[in-house]
C-alpha cells in the first residue's frame, strides 16, 4: 500500500478522501474518474454497488455527480437524500442542506421561473415558496390609464391568479381628453379643447362659473345671468333694474339671484 498527496491505492482501487462538506466532511469517496459516470450533477441517479457504498458522500457533502453521493442523487453541487429536481426546489437551502426543499419565496437560483411581464399578470420571474413560480400580484397595473376623445379609461390591474381585469371608464364631462391622452383636461385653452365646441371661458368649458359674462340665464351654471354696473372700471355688486341703455352695463353670471336694489 502507498500513500501519495491523500490518494490511497487499495487492490487496484482508487480512493480519495471528501473534503469537510456539511454533513460529509471526512468521509471517503470514490474518485468520480474511478467510480463511473454519472448525470452532470442534477438530480440522476448513479446506481454505486453494494462495495463502493461505504467509499460515497453522505447527503449534505459536495458532489460533480450522483455516482460520487451514497444516495444517488447529486442536486446544486450537493448529496441530496431524495431526487430534486422540481421546478423551484433546491437541496442547498440554509438550513436544510441535503434535503430536497422549495425555494424561498422571491428566489430563483436555477432560473425556473422567466419574468412574463407585469403586462401579462404571469410570472414574475421568482419562486413563491411553494415549489411553483409567483405571478404578478393582485393590483398590479397590467395596462396603463388612456383617454380618448372625452372618455378616459382607467387602468386595469392583475387579479393576483395571472388575469388582467377590466378597466373601468368614466366621461370627461365638459372637457375633451388631454394632449398627451392618459387623461380628462381639468381647464381649457381654447374652444377646441371642450366638448362639443362649448365656449371656453376663463379656463372653464361648459356652463359658465359666476363672475363670466353671459347673455342668457342658460350660459351660467347657477342658471342667473344679471346685468351689472360697470363703475370706475369695476363691476359693481349689484343688479340693475332695468336696462337704461346707458353705457357701463353688462352681463354676468350670479352664484345665485340677488334682491333687485336701485342704481345709485
Amino acid at each position: 500500500m502507498s500513500r501519495a498527496l491523500g490518494i490511497l491505492t487499495v487492490a487496484g482501487l482508487v480512493i480519495a478522501f471528501a473534503g469537510g462538506g456539511c454533513g460529509g466532511g471526512g468521509e471517503e469517496r470514490i474518485d468520480p474518474g474511478a467510480a463511473g459516470s454519472g448525470d452532470g450533477g442534477h438530480g440522476g441517479h448513479g446506481g454505486p454497488s453494494r462495495g463502493q457504498l461505504s467509499a460515497l458522500v453522505e447527503a449534505g457533502g459536495y458532489c460533480a455527480t450522483a455516482a460520487d453521493c451514497k444516495s444517488g442523487f447529486c442536486a446544486d453541487g450537493i448529496c441530496c437524500r431524495s431526487d430534486c429536481a422540481g421546478t423551484c426546489q433546491s437541496c442547498s437551502v440554509e438550513g436544510s442542506i441535503g434535503t430536497c426543499t422549495n425555494v424561498p419565496v422571491g428566489a430563483d437560483p436555477r432560473h425556473d421561473c422567466p419574468d412574463d411581464g407585469a403586462a401579462s399578470c404571469g410570472r414574475d420571474g421568482s419562486c413563491d415558496g411553494t415549489g411553483a413560480c409567483a405571478l404578478y400580484g393582485a393590483g398590479t397595473i397590467c395596462r396603463g390609464q388612456s383617454c380618448a376623445s372625452s372618455t378616459v379609461s382607467h387602468a386595469a390591474r392583475c387579479d393576483g391568479a395571472g388575469a388582467c381585469g377590466t378597466a373601468t371608464s368614466d366621461s370627461c364631462g365638459a372637457y375633451m381628453c388631454n394632449a398627451s391622452g392618459d387623461s380628462c383636461r381639468a381647464s381649457c385653452i381654447s374652444n377646441a379643447d371642450c366638448v362639443g365646441g362649448a365656449a371656453c371661458v376663463n379656463g372653464s368649458c361648459g356652463p359658465k362659473p359666476p363672475g363670466a359674462a353671459c347673455g342668457a340665464a342658460g350660459d351660467c351654471a347657477s342658471g342667473f345671468c344679471e346685468r351689472r354696473l360697470l363703475r370706475d372700471g369695476l363691476h359693481r355688486d349689484v343688479p340693475v333694474v332695468r336696462d337704461r341703455g346707458q353705457r357701463g352695463t353688462v352681463h354676468r353670471c350670479a352664484g345665485r339671484r340677488r334682491s333687485a336694489e336701485p342704481v345709485r
